[in-house]
This record gives structure tokens, C-alpha cells and sequence, in this order.
């Protein structure tokens, strides 16, 4: 099996771009996103113009139990990530005791949550193959 690069994020920007470049080097990705026709676009692009080969899971990583269920569908395709990228993030505006705190809490689940349980599920399997690579995105 080739090496495996997961990208959260991958649906645009820096993402996006990271994806075309693990892609160009041989790399198997795992692009996740929330939007599965977004995610679906770029893995077709990357399939059509490099060759590769692509793994799309749709996932908002605000949400408390999506780094548990990507984690789970990697089990399920018997996947063990080489590099992790901790992509995915976005930011509030305005002044903080006006912000919204479901807005607060989404930017701190997404922004800081999501990446540390991302790399505390995938770091055991890094571990174990003596190599691994973890990027965080800020």
C-alpha cells in the first residue's frame, strides 16, 4: 500500500493545495471537508490530471465525534495515515464580548480539539511504524 497523507480541509485554499502536492509525489490522500461535492470536485481533478489515488470523507470537524468517525473509516479501509495534515480552521471577527459563543466554541473545537484528538488517534499507528509526520496548519 502506498504511503497515505490525510489532509482536513482539503476542499480549498492551503488544503487544497497541499493535497495536489502529496498527490504529485505518490502520495494515497484522505481529503476531508464538510462539503462532500466540494471534496468530490478536487479528488476527481487530482484522479483526472496526476493519477491519483484519493479517498474522500466528508466531515465537520466542529462536531465532537468526527475525529472518532474519520478515525473509524480509516480502521474500515485498513488505512494507516504517514503524514497527518491539521488543516481544516477558521477564525471569529469582531469584538469578543459581542461574539457568538456557539460560533466561539465551533472555531475552538475546529482550531485546537479536532487536530489534537486527530493526532492523539493517529499517532499510536506513527508510533508503531517508527515514521510519521504531523503538520499543523495556523
Amino acid at each position: 500500500m502506498s504511503r497515505c497523507a490525510l489532509i482536513t480541509g482539503a476542499s480549498s485554499g492551503i488544503g487544497y493545495e497541499l493535497a495536489k502536492l502529496f498527490a504529485r509525489e505518490g502520495y494515497h490522500t484522505v481529503l476531508v471537508a464538510r462539503s462532500e461535492q466540494k471534496l468530490a470536485e478536487v479528488a476527481q481533478e487530482l484522479r483526472q490530471s496526476l493519477g491519483a489515488s484519493v479517498t474522500v470523507v466528508p466531515k465537520d470537524l466542529t462536531l465532537p465525534q468526527a475525529p472518532d468517525e474519520l478515525f473509524a473509516a480509516l480502521q474500515r479501509d485498513g488505512r494507516t495515515v504517514d503524514v497527518l495534515v491539521n488543516n481544516a480552521g477558521f477564525g471569529a471577527h469582531g469584538p469578543f464580548a459581542q461574539a457568538d459563543l456557539l460560533a466561539q466554541r465551533e472555531m475552538m473545537q475546529l482550531n485546537m480539539v479536532a487536530p489534537t484528538h486527530l493526532t492523539r488517534l493517529l499517532l499510536p499507528g506513527m508510533i508503531k511504524q517508527r515514521a510519521g509526520k504531523i503538520l499543523n496548519v495556523a
